[in-house]
């Protein structure tokens, strides 16, 4: 037997390759969302904890004709003359549920096909609060669904709420949100490194492995919509004391970054494989070939996109980012000067509103600029084993463009800032602030004055 065992071992170490990688996987676990905290100062500390793991698009849902699809059977008898009835689409299937008003305009009477048997009659009433930002906005506490992915039963959790877009007419269309009440977490081990690995359903579906679908051939029209709404994000250790990004920026690349093919974590490559309840990644050492990108402006942070996917880059000190060979176009880059604590210093003392709200003085104050890139941008070739620049950033000049104002004889003006490869700017903070008024001057060709005016920030 011992004979047998050994050759067994030999095999097997012979038909290993030579420098093969390894994947190293992360086993990642749910972990809750508490509901809104509505004053409770326990509640309130912990929304500061998970805080950027809240801030997702959801799912939007309006009125369906896919209902009568899904719900067979219904109550009898509803409050309101005009029941919202709705869709929502988890895993793998769509999920009907009906609101009720028992006010004008104040939906907060949900029946939600739980056990996705076409009934709503068997699943029971959940009402929901109002919430302190709108009076016409209901939230309900978290649901719990069994969800059909991959041919598995996963475990999900969502909340769900509702509003009304004009509350001051009669006939305001009414509309459902969800957003996903849990995330994945776990630990991963990269370049010998421990990692805090999390990942969010962010266009909340029930699914964690929402790539941006998005075809490089077409021109971008709509970059900023494109982006924000239709892929999950991938967090490696987050950082937990500074929400500013999350409230201003989207993500690309530093602690965060859009589930996609690869990954870039300090500079090095990795391909992806995620489990689509979210409850697995595999983090494998690309073998594809590549060169690398550099730009000046460090620290920076940008988004790309190829044939590989979409790719977020991170270089905080400005040392070149490893890029698989091929052709990249950039998509949008944020160049980040904060002034942030030094992580070995000891930590200053904060107040106790800072504390417990995640805000005041104590917050590191942004200081960046984040543009996107033009749709007719010139791509860049990146041949292996070669460094190549990445060209963004200053010097940044103003570009006025005027259209035919609403009035007649009258123009709208409009004051973009572009940077050095045409990308415009969306962005721009300086310590918090940004820029005040910039007035302009309209004169004839013989210098009379025609027009004098201030363009606002915003």
């Amino acid at each position: 037997m011992r004979k047998h065992g050994l050759v067994l071992f030999v095999l097997a170490a012979v038909l290993v390759p030579v420098g093969a990688a390894w994947a190293e996987t992360a086993i990642l676990v749910t972990k809750r969302l508490h509901p809104e905290s509505r004053g409770d100062s326990r509640l309130l500390s912990q929304w500061r904890l998970d805080g950027i793991f809240r801030m997702s698009a959801g799912q939007q849902v309006s009125s369906s004709g896919e209902y009568s699809a899904c719900v067979t059977r219904e109550p009898a008898e509803f409050h309101s003359s005009q029941p919202f009835r709705g869709v929502a689409e988890l895993g793998e299937q769509g999920y009907g549920f009906v609101v009720d008003a028992v006010k004008a305009r104040k939906y907060n009477l949900l029946r939600f096909d739980l056990n996705h048997n076409g009934d709503l009659t068997d699943d029971g009433v959940i009402e929901g609060r109002s919430s302190p930002y709108s009076a016409t906005r209901f939230v309900f506490p978290p649901l719990e669904v069994t969800l059909e992915i991959g041919g598995e039963q996963k475990e999900y959790a969502f909340f769900l709420c509702t509003d009304t877009v004009d509350e001051d007419d009669p006939d305001a269309s009414v509309y459902a949100e969800l957003h996903a009440a849990a995330y994945r977490e776990g630990v991963v081990t990269l370049a010998g490194k421990c990692r805090r690995v999390v990942l969010v359903d962010y266009n909340g579906n029930g699914r964690f492995d929402d790539q941006v679908p998005f075809d490089v051939q077409r021109p971008r029209t709509r970059a900023r919509q494109s982006f924000s709404l239709c892929a999950d994000l991938l967090f490696i250790d987050p950082r937990m004391d500074d929400l500013s990004e999350s409230r201003y920026g989207l993500p690309v690349g530093d602690d965060r970054q859009f589930v996609s093919r690869l990954a870039c974590v300090d500079g090095r490559l990795y391909e992806l494989s995620i489990d689509p309840g979210g409850e697995r990644i595999d983090f494998t050492p690309t073998a594809l070939p590549h060169g690398r990108v550099e730009n000046p402006n460090a620290p920076w942070r940008a988004l790309i996109i190829g044939d590989q996917g979409l790719l977020a880059l991170s270089s905080p000190a400005g040392a070149p980012v490893e890029v698989p060979a091929g052709e990249w176009r950039l998509v949008m880059y944020v160049i980040d000067l904060t002034e942030r604590p030094d992580p070995a210093a000891a930590p200053a003392r904060k107040s106790f509103f800072a504390t417990l709200f995640g805000s005041g003085d104590d917050e590191p104050r942004p200081t960046w600029v984040s543009a996107f890139a033009p749709a007719a941008g010139a791509p860049v070739q990146v041949n292996a084993g070669e460094t190549v620049r990445l060209p963004f950033g200053p010097p940044f000049r103003g570009v006025v463009t005027a259209s035919r104002g609403q009035k007649r004889g009258t123009a709208f003006l409009e004051l973009s800032i572009v940077g050095a490869a045409g990308e415009s700017c969306s962005d721009l903070r300086v310590k918090g602030r940004r820029p005040g008024e910039s007035p302009f001057v309209i004169t004839t060709p013989d210098g009379a004055v025609v027009q004098r005016g201030e363009f606002e920030c915003g």
